[in-house]
């Protein structure tokens, strides 16, 4: 497995959970995964590969965590679907 993802699917990801929680939700999800240092601070939206997946990880576990399984199964599927749509723009 990488150790690293591509800037842009961190970018999307953040993109879509502050698009779908607002700047709020999206500041507790990355507190609460100890990810403070992209608030207000989203990745470029390139394909070099800086982004370490156990932060990717810790993305996605923070929003099972806080929303739970059924929640988070909706989030994310909404949030997919809203980053396939800023790849297509």
């Amino acid at each position: 497995m990488k150790d690293r993802i591509p800037n842009s699917l961190m970018y999307v990801s953040l993109l879509a959970l502050n698009e779908i929680l607002g700047q709020n939700g999206l500041n507790a999800v990355l507190n609460y995964g100890n990810l403070k240092r992209f608030r207000d601070n989203f990745p470029p939206n390139n394909d070099k590969t800086e982004i370490p997946m156990a932060e990717f990880i810790c993305l996605i576990k923070s929003v099972i965590d806080i929303l739970g399984e059924r929640g988070a199964r909706l989030l994310l599927y909404n949030a997919g679907g809203k980053g396939f749509r800023v790849v297509l723009e």
